[in-house]
């Protein structure tokens, strides 16, 4: 038992030593916030513990040289006097704040052989963090508003809208911003018309097109794109999508009778009497069975009732700015109805049990034209959406 106990110490006490070696390398890597995450991890379990004592020192002496290393950046971008620097200088001094507030919660760490406390040096950096974010702000601004009066296409809009909505990140409104956040997203925008067109002999069903023409089932529109199937006012379409009925066949109305006449041998097992009507027993006592044999014939009258409809369309997408045809997909769809009903006459034994299903059914009307077009609809939806769901538009 005490041999377990001792194993159990030394591995608890390596892992110790293999964590404060990490840390400190960290520390001698320059890499100064890992080294303080990790001694802040170890000394909020238990900052008493006297195996945590050298987190102490490496949090103090990596708290030291990580403020000292960001306040020398900072200088250096300030006195580099280049604009687009404001970004780094203001992050960097919410650093140098979030790092304080990390170490606070600890305070005060006492080192236990001695009266020595840990010493951080602290300092309220909340005007130069409110200068610097001011600073950035006008910065941003001047650049998004110098951006959208100079836009071209909708590329620039959305690099506009870029900057200004990480001003509005840091400063909310700041200067009417989000006006101009507003304009720059209706201009970055890229509108594209969904039309339907007829190319063939045959009424399209006005439910087909409704279906087809939902996009909202086909969760297409996104923040730089804006699906329509009605043409606005005052819009202008960057994409149309046009699908167009190419070709569309119905089949005539179709019945096929069959008749069949089917024969079955049927095998009856009976127990065998005497002249006065009693059971005959075998040597054993048991009542005697006897087969008797019988043809089962049925007269089957089948009917089948068919009608198909074949619907081809196509899927343009167009560049309008530029007129041209970007792709072109092809859709083919077959919708069939087929009923089948039978009736008999005779002794059904001879039957099937496919025949025996389909006896007692009655003939059904066909349904219209109309109706085989828009049963289509939902192989033709399913196959327009994939279409517009592969092609995104931003």
């Amino acid at each position: 038992m005490k041999k377990c106990i001792l194993l159990i110490a030394t591995i608890l006490f390596a892992i110790s030593c293999s964590g404060v070696k990490n840390t400190q390398k960290s520390l001698s890597q320059g890499d100064y916030d890992n080294s303080i995450e990790k001694a802040i991890d170890k000394l909020s379990r238990n900052k008493t513990s006297k195996k945590k004592q050298a987190y102490i020192t490496i949090l103090e002496d990596a708290f030291k040289k990580a403020s000292s290393k960001d306040l020398n950046r900072i200088d250096f971008l300030t006195q580099e006097n280049n604009p687009t620097n404001l970004d780094e200088i203001y992050h960097t001094y919410l650093k140098l704040r979030h790092r304080q507030e990390r170490i606070k919660p600890l305070l005060p760490l006492h080192y236990l052989n001695s009266s020595k406390k840990a010493v951080f040096e602290f300092s309220n950096y909340t005007n130069e963090i409110i200068e610097s974010k001011k600073n950035l702000a006008a910065f941003l601004f001047k650049d998004g508003t110098t951006a959208f009066k100079n836009a071209k296409n909708k590329n620039d809009f959305r690099n506009t809208h870029e900057t200004l909505s990480y001003l509005e990140s840091i400063y909310p409104n700041y200067n009417n911003t989000r006006a101009l956040l507003d304009k720059s997203h209706t201009n970055g925008i890229e509108y594209v018309l969904i039309s339907l067109i007829n190319n063939t002999n045959q009424i399209i069903p006005k439910n087909l097109e409704n279906d087809l023409l939902n996009i909202q089932t086909y969760d297409l529109n996104s923040f730089w794109s804006a699906f329509h199937t009605n043409k606005m006012a005052n819009t202008s379409y960057d994409y149309s999508i046009l699908f167009l009925f190419n070709e569309i066949l119905i089949s005539p109305e179709r019945i096929k009778e069959t008749h069949h006449t089917y024969e079955k041998e049927i095998v009856n097992e009976e127990y065998l009497l005497d002249k006065d009507g009693n059971f005959v027993l075998d040597e054993h006592k048991q009542k005697i069975i006897i087969e008797t044999k019988e043809k089962a014939i049925c007269e089957y009258h089948e009917l089948q009732q068919y009608k198909n409809a074949n619907v081809k369309a196509t899927v343009k997408l167009i560049d309008n700015n530029t007129q041209q045809l970007l792709d072109s997909y092809p859709l083919n769809t077959t919708t069939i109805f087929e009923h089948i009903h039978a009736n008999y006459k005779g002794d059904t034994r001879a039957l099937n049990e496919t025949h025996l299903s389909l006896i007692g059914s009655e003939e059904i009307p066909f349904p219209s034209n109309e109706q085989m077009i828009y049963d289509s609809g939902e192989d033709l939806k399913n196959q327009f959406k994939n279409i517009l769901r592969s092609n995104r538009f931003n």
